[in-house]
């Protein structure tokens, strides 16, 4: 089995990181900070469940089965 990368934790620190350069920028960092979080988090889990349905297919396909 392949090992596969936590897109949910890695996109929470980048979105984080984001989060906290936009709320100093704007002078309100834990406003920043929740929304880049949020953001992140949503943008990892998206890729998440892209990444398992894809690998649900592949596996599908690979041994004979009927999609």
């Amino acid at each position: 089995m392949a090992k596969t990368m936590n897109q949910t934790g890695s996109w929470l620190a980048i979105g984080a990181g984001v989060g906290v350069a936009i709320g100093t920028a704007f002078d309100n960092l834990a406003i920043g900070l929740a929304t880049g979080t949020a953001i992140g988090i949503a943008i990892g889990a998206s890729l998440d469940r892209k990444e398992a349905e894809r690998r649900r297919k592949s596996e599908g396909q690979g041994n004979g089965a009927a999609s």
